[in-house]
Parts: structure tokens; C-alpha cells; sequence
């Protein structure tokens, strides 16, 4: 990761409680049918709108550390992830988006102000609060 090539952008949120009838959950993990990963996209809501992300670009965080394993190799700001943490009694969602800079090295114009990568990180009490569909 590159500073002087990309920008980088946070955007936080609270997560929402859905029910079934068997319970509560702050993200739906939907199943894949078929193919090698179990699971394809997670759903989310926040701020009364529903959200889906792609597994290989979001992830969940369910035990003592608010950060996953995959989301740990992002430049976060790891003081606002604490403390959206701590504002949000474990359950929140924090999306980082890389952008390239309108540089020579970023082909002047081809790339710059495109999306690099995304990834939205999850963060929810425990495995419990997920429902598996």
C-alpha cells in the first residue's frame, strides 16, 4: 500500500438487530448452494437500510479483538475503530475505500479516482449474532 499512489476513505456505522423466530442477529451470513466457500455475501442493516457485502471483501469480527484477521492488513484508524467499539456496545460496521491518485505512475487518468479495493469490516458481539441463511 502506497500512500503517494492511493487515498483512503472510513465510513462507520452502528448495526441494526434483525429477528427470526429464533432469535436476534446483526448479520445474516447467506450460504452458498454450491461452489468451495461456504459462505457467498453477509447482509447488514444500519441506519434502517439494508446492505450486502461480498465475502471476499467483507468480514466479521466476533471475539475480544475488533478487528478480523482480514481486515487487520487495511491502514485503519484503529483509535476510531476502538472507539466506534466502544460507542456501539460491540456492533458496528466500518467500510474502507482505497482510491487511486491522479498520478503519472496510475497511467494519468486511466485509473485515478477508481476504486482499488473495498472492505467492510463487520463487527458484532458474538458468533451468536449471526444468522446463517
Amino acid at each position: 500500500n502506497n500512500s503517494r499512489e492511493v487515498t483512503t476513505s472510513e465510513k462507520y456505522a452502528a448495526l441494526q438487530l434483525g429477528n427470526t423466530k429464533k432469535g436476534f442477529y446483526y448479520v445474516v451470513a447467506n450460504r452458498s448452494k454450491l461452489g468451495k466457500h461456504p459462505v457467498v455475501s453477509y447482509t447488514y442493516w444500519t441506519k434502517n437500510t439494508k446492505y450486502t457485502t461480498n465475502s471476499r471483501y467483507g468480514s466479521i469480527a466476533d471475539s475480544d479483538h475488533y478487528i478480523s484477521t482480514q481486515a487487520a492488513v487495511y491502514p485503519w484508524n484503529r483509535q476510531r475503530l476502538a472507539k466506534e467499539n466502544s460507542r456501539t456496545g460491540h456492533a458496528f460496521m466500518a467500510e474502507m475505500t482505497v482510491r487511486y491518485k491522479n498520478t503519472p505512475i496510475n497511467g494519468l487518468g486511466l485509473r485515478c479516482g477508481k476504486v482499488a479495493t473495498t472492505h467492510t469490516l463487520l463487527r458484532i458481539p458474538g458468533a451468536n449474532m449471526i444468522y446463517l441463511k
